[in-house]
C-alpha cells in the first residue's frame, strides 16, 4: 500500500522536504562546533555547558 502510494508521489516536494531536514541538522552541528571551539579557545567554564544544552 505504501509503495503503491510512494510511486505516484511527486518527487520535487519530497526531495525538498528531505534537503531542508539535512540542512537543518548540518546548521545546528556547525552551531554546535562553533559553540565548542569557542569554549575551548577561552578555556572551559561550567556556564558554558549550560548555554550548550539550551541549544541542543
Amino acid at each position: 500500500m505504501s509503495s503503491l502510494q510512494f510511486q505516484y508521489l511527486p518527487l520535487g516536494p519530497l526531495l525538498e522536504m528531505v534537503m531542508t531536514q539535512i540542512m537543518n541538522q548540518v546548521m545546528k552541528l556547525c552551531m554546535i562546533l562553533t559553540c565548542f571551539l569557542m569554549i575551548l579557545g577561552r578555556g572551559f567554564q561550567s556556564k558554558d555547558m549550560m548555554s550548550m544544552n539550551g541549544i541542543l
